[in-house]
This record gives structure tokens, C-alpha cells and sequence, in this order.
């Protein structure tokens, strides 16, 4: 129950919150961006997609870019200095196995940092002229070309740690990139540590009880995990195998509460192993291939199915079958999702 809550899934959102709610639950996984759209859809009452891209292109208190474990997100335009501080960290063994795989040096990539920081300065570009730009910044290397042209964004990733890229409005079907530091408004540099002992005290308002394994799995297993977890340590208190702030109280379960949780939910994502919610011969259904993280429903503490949108229907596939209160709450989520996405929605 005090996981559903710090998630804002029971109970919700405001709309005036909906910002806030990105950076509460530590972001939204945004690499299927309509799935982003419907994880904020499904905490916040009262919104529907236009707002979430007028809070990213028009008002930009959001944004887009990589974020933790190198994937791309959702998050408040404010927080951003304080994630990438926090993502920024690589170790000795990290730059030596990326130069074997990529065949560039740790200064190779901080001159590509600085060529597409030198080539956004003031200006919205497109993939393709991005890469132009920073490459005959290097003398036209042909290796930088092929891997920035790769759909990974693998030598994208550095640039917007540093705060010089992240996610610009889209012209037509090509993505544009900015400076990050000129795109939000009132950047400040921070410190790696002080960054990571902030995270991990929002990632324990969401997730506690927890440990540092999960915090590590959920930041991505970079340096700063321990030295932040150290720092921490001596203020957070034992609770049910895990630690919590020093103000976790434990919140008694809602008599009912589903939810219909879209493709890599951070529900999902906040933990080392997802046992609590799946049980272990289910696993396979929602954890997929390629690390794929299926739709699933949520039903209080478990997840009791997977879900798909097929052409305007919701199609479940329950893991065992759901009561009639369940069939109910789920008719409701469903049309609630239809008003979030303007659309007529049903289930099948």
C-alpha cells in the first residue's frame, strides 16, 4: 500500500500534479512513447495526451531524454540536473569494456560530448543533421557516423548526462534534439554523490521497504550506488527485509484497487526481482524478451494478467480468473483509458 501510494496509483493524481508525478515515481520509461503517456495517464485523474505533450513541447516542464539504466524517460524539466548528475558516473572497467565494443577512447567520447554540445548551441536539429554537424566536428570519422545513426542512441547517451542533449518537438517522423542546458529553464551542475543521495531518497518515498540492490537495479549499477547508499545508511530504518526513510509508516490495503499498467511500467521496474507481484512460473508472461515488460493488470498487490490495445479494444489474458468486482473495476479502468486517449475504447 505505501508503494501504491508513493506511485500515485491509489490513490491518483490531481491534474495540476502531473509533473510532479513523473518525478515522484523516479521517471517514466518513455522508450514506447504512448506507453509513457498512458503511465501518467493511469496515475493522474483528469488529463489526456495533449497535456502530456503540451507539458513536453510547449510549456517543457517536461522533458525527454536517457535517463536511469541508459533508457529514455519522462521527467520534470526541474529534476533533470539532479538525474544526470546522478546517471553520469562510469568506472575504470565500464570505459575500458565500451572502448573494446566501440573502439573509442574515454576522450574520444568527451570530444563527441563537446562537438554536439558546440553543434545544439542555440539551435533544434534532426538526427541526421546532428550527426553531420558533431562528425565533421572529429574530421568526418565514418565509425562515430554508424554507431550515431543506430536507433540505440548508444553515443547520444553520453551528451545528455553531460546536459547538452536531450529531446526536441519532433518535426514530422524525425526526432530533434536540443541542449538540455539551454531547452530547461534555471540548469545548475551538480555533484555525482549529492545527486545519487537525492535520488535515492525519492526512490525510498516510492519504493520502500527496498535495499541497495534494488536501488542499484533501478539507477543503473553505476558508482555512486554504494557511496550514496553509505551516505544514506545511517538514517533509514530496518523494515520487512528492506530499509525505509526514518518517516515510513506502512499504510493498511485498499478494499479494492486495479489499475491497467501499460508496457514497462516503473511499478515494475523499481526492484531487483518482481516476485512480490508475479509469481515465479508466471514470470515469462511479463518479463519478455529483449526486456521487453508486458501491459499488465494490477490488481492490489499482485498482478493478476496482461493486457493489450487491439484496434480500439482492450484484450486480457488473465492469470487466473478475476473475480466479479475485478470484472467491474476493470470495465471502468477501461473507459477511463478510452477518455485519457480520446478514443473510443472497449473491452474485448
Amino acid at each position: 500500500s505505501f508503494r501504491l501510494a508513493g506511485h500515485r496509483l491509489e490513490p491518483r493524481a490531481p491534474a495540476v500534479e502531473m509533473v510532479q508525478v513523473a518525478g515522484q515515481v523516479g521517471g517514466i520509461q518513455a522508450q514506447v512513447m504512448s506507453a509513457a503517456e498512458m503511465a501518467l495517464g493511469v496515475r493522474v485523474d483528469g488529463i489526456t495526451r495533449a497535456d502530456v505533450a503540451r507539458a513536453l513541447w510547449v510549456d517543457r516542464t517536461l522533458v525527454k531524454t536517457w535517463a536511469v539504466r541508459g533508457t529514455l524517460h519522462l521527467l520534470p524539466s526541474a529534476d533533470l540536473p539532479v538525474f544526470m548528475a546522478a546517471c553520469r558516473s562510469r568506472s575504470d572497467s565500464w570505459w575500458r569494456a565500451w572502448e573494446r565494443h566501440f573502439g573509442l577512447s574515454r576522450p574520444e567520447v568527451e570530444r563527441l560530448v563537446d562537438a554536439i554540445g558546440e553543434a545544439l548551441n542555440g539551435r533544434t536539429l534532426t538526427r541526421r543533421d546532428l550527426i553531420e554537424a558533431a562528425v565533421s566536428r572529429l574530421g568526418g570519422s565514418d565509425r562515430v557516423r554508424a554507431e550515431m545513426e543506430s536507433g540505440w542512441g548508444t553515443l547520444l547517451k553520453p551528451a545528455a548526462r553531460a546536459g547538452v542533449l536531450c529531446f526536441g518537438p519532433s518535426r514530422g517522423q524525425e526526432v530533434t534534439f536540443v541542449r538540455a542546458d539551454q531547452w530547461v529553464r534555471g540548469w545548475r551542475d551538480l555533484e555525482e554523490v549529492e545527486a545519487a543521495v537525492e535520488l535515492l531518497r525519492r526512490y525510498l518515498r516510492a519504493n520502500a521497504p527496498a535495499n541497495r540492490e534494488d536501488f542499484g537495479r533501478w539507477l543503473g549499477m553505476t558508482p555512486v550506488v554504494r557511496r550514496a547508499w553509505s551516505e544514506l545508511l545511517p538514517e533509514l530504518q530496518a523494515v520487512e527485509g528492506g530499509f525505509a526513510l526514518p518517516d515510513y509508516e506502512p499504510l493498511p490495503l485498499p478494499a479494492s484497487c486495479l489499475r491497467l499498467l501499460p508496457y514497462f511500467d516503473v511499478y515494475l521496474l523499481s526492484h531487483a526481482k518482481r516476485t512480490h507481484l508475479v509469481a515465479g512460473e508466471l514470470l515469462h508472461r511479463v518479463s519478455r524478451t529483449a526486456g521487453w515488460i508486458a501491459p499488465v493488470i494490477l490488481s492490489g498487490r499482485v498482478v493478476a494478467g496482461t493486457w493489450e490495445l487491439r484496434g480500439g479494444a482492450v484484450v486480457v489474458d488473465e492469470f487466473r480468473p478475476l473475480t466479479l468486482r475485478e470484472r467491474r473495476e476493470l470495465a471502468r479502468e477501461v473507459v477511463r483509458l478510452g477518455r485519457f486517449l480520446g478514443a473510443s475504447v472497449m473491452l474485448g
